[in-house]
């Protein structure tokens, strides 16, 4: 059975379009944007399209990894000879495009290895990586 697509109100699309757009993801300017009364708390508009919201900043952040990837790769080309503050600079901007990455998918990705041997309900893990 699939689900229906959910009906949202006029205020709900227009708070969802204005928060990516005019409001910069400003909730209680997106609220007021989107037409709502001044005593409508912003919790009262997000609790029911949380999911939404989500579903609109994953497909930001996917969007975007365009520009992270190229930011990454642009870290790489930078000359040691230049300023300090534009290493610093760039070493924000490229950690911050490793982190878009790590959210949709294509950044690094942690795993561990159990080993679990036959006794029982006894696993063994590995060794902690002194650091």
């Amino acid at each position: 059975m699939t689900s229906q697509p959910r009906i949202l109100t006029d205020n709900q699309k227009l708070f969802l379009s204005v928060l990516f757009d005019e409001a910069g993801g400003d909730l209680k300017k997106a609220k007021e944007l989107a037409g709502y009364s001044p005593e409508t708390r912003v919790s009262e508009v997000t609790r029911s399209i949380r999911d939404e919201i989500i579903e609109l900043s994953k497909q930001m952040l996917a969007v975007n990894s365009v520009k992270a990837a190229k930011a990454i790769i642009e870290t790489i080309d930078l000359d040691s000879d230049v300023e300090p503050g534009t290493l610093a600079r760039a070493k924000a901007r490229k950690e911050a495009a490793e982190s878009i990455l790590d959210r949709v998918g294509v950044g690094k990705k942690d795993t561990l290895d159990v080993n679990a041997s036959g006794v029982g309900n006894i696993f063994i893990l590995p060794s902690k990586n002194k650091t």
